[in-house]
């Protein structure tokens, strides 16, 4: 069965989907329920993937300014990892700012995955730099108009 991405389509697909980003995102840092998510999740694009009816994965996009985005709780099951699922969510979540007349994405990618998003495009502006506990770098991209 394909992959599928989309927004979540009621509220138990995005509560599943909060789970996966705890369980990818916070639990191995030793960090309490609540942590994955914050006040701007109401306002953002979350774009899902789905095996059937499990999420496996998700991400979401926010609006910084006119021309600028930012990318965040970008997650994937370690069991999906490897399958493109991680390049196919920053892809549609892109696709929807771009769209929006955002032509800059930045976000904080922990170190070990700068080198997925620098696959996808994203060059490192600044880092590294502790965030919750682990580095990160600012990565960004920009669209070339």
């Amino acid at each position: 069965m394909p992959i599928i991405y989309c927004q979540p389509e009621n509220e138990e697909e995005f509560q599943s989907y909060l789970q996966v980003r705890f369980e990818v995102l916070r639990k191995p840092l030793n960090m309490p329920q609540g942590t994955e998510k914050d006040e701007l999740d109401l306002e953002a694009i979350h774009i899902i993937a789905k095996d059937g009816r499990k999420i496996v994965g998700g991400g979401r996009i926010h609006f910084v300014d006119e021309k600028t985005a930012q990318v965040r709780f970008m997650a994937v099951l370690n069991s999906f990892k490897g399958q493109g699922i991680g390049a196919e969510i920053l892809l549609n979540l892109e696709k929807f700012a771009f769209n929006q007349g955002r032509n800059k994405i930045f976000l904080n990618a922990r170190e070990p995955a700068v080198g997925f998003y620098e696959k996808c495009g994203y060059k490192v502006v600044s880092g590294p730099f502790d965030l919750i506990g682990i580095q990160h770098f600012l990565m960004e991209k920009i669209k070339k108009i």
